[in-house]
């Protein structure tokens, strides 16, 4: 019997392979250049005159001086930030996922699902507008700060929690929530001693997940910070200004460390995903 390959041609394969390097060079190429420009002693990046690490020392510096000496802090935030948002999401999709398989009967399941999905549809630069206005003009006000940045955070990203976990939880049988009952289990305790363990890897996909979209997102936050930014919306300020060139690559190199670090974990988790399911 012949396999998949054979409905596809071979200029089909052909094109198909060139689209997929032409994909993979548009994503990596920017990086990799980028990298190479910010140990560049020239100011303009192109063409190589010689090896520096002085981009390096002034974007990274300590001193209260510098005038990016913030770095440091805008990345304390987005981290700070971004794990509160994935923690929150987390819970938040779990609960409405167990609920879910706990009364798969509710009349306009559907429908709940679809609404609790719209976050996504919302265009980030507006909805970080939106939040502003509401922030500002609201029956509650409050002033600029992450504190709202967090909220919005929350509020946009639970949906990819949530169709990262909902696949898994629903693929958990009715007859094993039963049996727990059967053995006098709670919700409680079907959530803590059943649904958890089965889901762990989901939870944590996630969690990782959750956390870089909110790492890396500055379009929200640029509309609701205040003294204290995130490292997007820093980065972005210093890629507007006079300094954009080999400073920029120098300190958007910031952030690799730590995506990197979560692209591992949830490497790690696909893998225990697999072991359950095998």
């Amino acid at each position: 019997m012949p396999g998949p390959s054979a409905a596809i041609s071979t200029n089909g394969r052909r094109l198909l392979t060139a689209y997929f390097a032409a994909f993979l060079g548009f994503m990596y190429l920017p990086l990799a250049l980028s990298l190479g420009m910010s140990f560049g002693e020239n100011f303009s990046g192109i063409p190589w005159t010689g090896f520096t690490l002085d981009w390096y020392r002034f974007g990274y510096a300590v001193d209260d001086l510098s005038a990016q000496s913030s770095i440091w802090r805008a990345l304390g935030n987005s981290v700070w930030i971004g794990l509160i948002v994935a923690a929150v999401d987390t819970v938040l999709a779990l609960l409405f996922c167990y609920g879910l398989i706990l009364h798969q009967h509710v009349p306009g399941r559907r429908t709940l699902i679809a609404f609790c999905l719209l976050p996504l549809a919302a265009p980030p630069a507006a909805y970080g507008a939106g939040v502003l206005v509401l922030a500002r003009r609201g029956p509650l006000t409050t002033d600029f700060g992450l504190h709202l940045v967090v909220i919005a955070h929350i509020v946009l990203f639970v949906p990819i929690a949530m169709l990262l976990l909902l696949p898994r939880l629903t693929s958990i049988t009715r007859e094993t929530i039963e049996s727990a009952e059967d053995l006098g289990a709670g919700s409680g305790a079907i959530l803590r001693r059943v649904v958890v363990p089965l889901t762990r890897p989901a939870l944590v996909a996630a969690f990782m997940t959750t956390f870089l979209f909110s790492f890396n997102e500055p379009a929200v936050a640029t509309w609701l910070v205040d003294r204290e930014i995130t490292y997007p919306v820093f980065l972005f300020g210093v890629g507007r200004g006079s300094a954009a060139g080999p400073l920029v690559a120098a300190v958007s190199t910031a952030g690799y460390p730590i995506v990197i670090a979560a692209i591992v974990v949830l490497k790690l988790a696909g893998r225990d995903r697999d072991s359950v399911r095998s």
